[in-house]
């Protein structure tokens, strides 16, 4: 067992092939050997037994019905000499021919010193039909014709024919019994190597396969273990370690993405660029420990306020977020900007430096169309980042939003309007 797993996986199917190849090999040779043993058996019942019974038979008849009651029709007068003459002519060649037929079969030793004795039997018969028939011809008196000495030579010759006969059907009853005996032998053989061969075939293919299910089983845990890898890198190429939001790279290629199907699509596709109010200042204030902690926090803000399938968040680089809308009207990205607005200032991260308030707060600039199929790819993020810098220069903590229309709205979510 161990050795076939120590083999290597074309070795191990390469002998499965030739154990099932020698295996059918045997089978056919054990097969032909026997069915032509079968044949050859066949052959002597049929053509060594069945056919002579058959000829001995025609023969008896031939003498009993052909010669003698012909004979006896003439003895007796109720058969002309001519129709007499033919009858028996054509019982005698019929005769002949079927003792020629039977003499021309495979005899053994032993059957032709009494196949000899038969012939002159039936030869002696014959000579006596002949002169029968001669008698007819000469037109002599067939009152003289003698049916006594026909019949005990026909019975001669019924004698002879019976013990042929009887002989014949014994051979035949042998080579039935050694047709039987060579089917059942040939039976046995064949389900021995057909029985050996299944259990080792199967045997081997249980090991084999075995084996194989083994090396693939192997093959899945470490195609796995490579995909587990490969989408931890993945994850690791798109993701930003420190928020866990979707990184700059991961933008470029959804942006890229979303504008092309809302161009074809005809919808709306909306881009927020966020800013974190006077972050170095936090950070020079409270240390860049806090800073990262704080950057977390509204990260954490971002996600509770946009759950949206649609909607996709993004730290673009230092204190600067970005969030992707897709499929949502101006009206609805006005609410999200609000809301986004509204829970980062809830968050009441102390700020004392911000020029916004004394808690942490966020600016935003965005801007919301259904581009056309000739806008230019940067034109959204020129109009968000335009948006983004008035809104800091109108006092941070708000949001200025573009429509395609390229007017603008300004609210102030410190301030409560709408």
């Amino acid at each position: 067992m161990s050795l076939i797993h120590s083999l290597r996986l074309n070795t191990k199917l390469l002998l499965l092939l030739v154990v099932i190849g020698v295996g059918l090999l045997l089978v056919g040779i054990v097969g032909y050997s026997n069915i032509s043993a079968m044949k050859r058996n066949l052959d002597n019942l049929y053509f060594g037994s069945f056919t002579p019974v058959n000829e001995l038979s025609e023969l008896l008849h031939t003498y009993n019905r052909g010669v003698e009651s012909t004979v006896f029709k003439l003895a007796d007068g109720t058969l002309a000499p001519f129709e007499a003459s033919a009858q028996l002519s054509e019982s005698l060649d019929r005769a002949r021919r079927l003792w020629n037929s039977y003499r021309s079969h495979y005899q053994s030793d032993a059957e032709k010193e009494y196949v000899a004795y038969a012939g002159a039997t039936m030869e002696r018969a014959n000579r006596h039909i002949a002169r029968i028939i001669d008698v007819c011809h000469q037109g002599i008196n067939v009152r003289r014709v003698s049916a006594a000495s026909t019949s005990r030579l026909i019975d001669d010759v019924s004698e002879v024919i019976s013990r042929l006969l009887q002989y014949e059907k014994d051979v035949a009853g042998f080579e039935r019994r050694k047709l039987l005996s060579t089917y059942d032998g040939t039976l046995v053989q064949l389900l021995i190597i057909f029985g050996s061969v299944t259990g080792a075939v199967l045997w081997l293919a249980y090991t084999v396969f075995s084996s194989i299910r083994r090396q693939q089983k192997a093959l899945e845990d470490t195609t796995k273990s490579l995909k587990a890898a490969n989408s931890k890198l993945e994850s690791a190429s798109y993701t930003d370690s420190l928020t866990g939001l979707y990184n700059r790279r991961y933008f470029n290629m959804v942006y890229d993405r979303e504008l092309k199907r809302a161009k074809r699509s005809g919808n709306y596709l909306t881009f927020m660029m966020l800013d974190v109010d006077d972050f170095k200042k936090f950070n020079d204030t409270y240390g860049h420990i806090e800073g990262d902690k704080a950057l977390k926090a509204v990260a954490d803000a971002l996600k509770e306020a946009l759950k949206r399938p649609g909607d996709y968040l993004f730290r673009l680089g230092g204190e600067e977020f970005g969030v992707l809308i897709t499929e949502g009207d101006p009206k609805n990205a006005k609410t999200m900007a609000q809301r986004i607005c509204s829970s980062v200032e809830a968050l009441q991260i102390p700020h004392e430096q911000s020029r916004a308030g004394a808690v942490l707060t966020v600016s935003i600039g965005a801007t919301s169309l259904i581009p056309s199929l000739s806008l230019d790819e940067n034109m959204m993020l020129s109009m968000a980042d335009a948006n983004l810098y008035e809104a800091k220069e109108a006092g941070r903590n708000g949001y200025i939003f573009s429509t395609e229309t390229l007017t603008r709205s300004h609210l102030y979510s410190r301030a409560g309007a709408a």
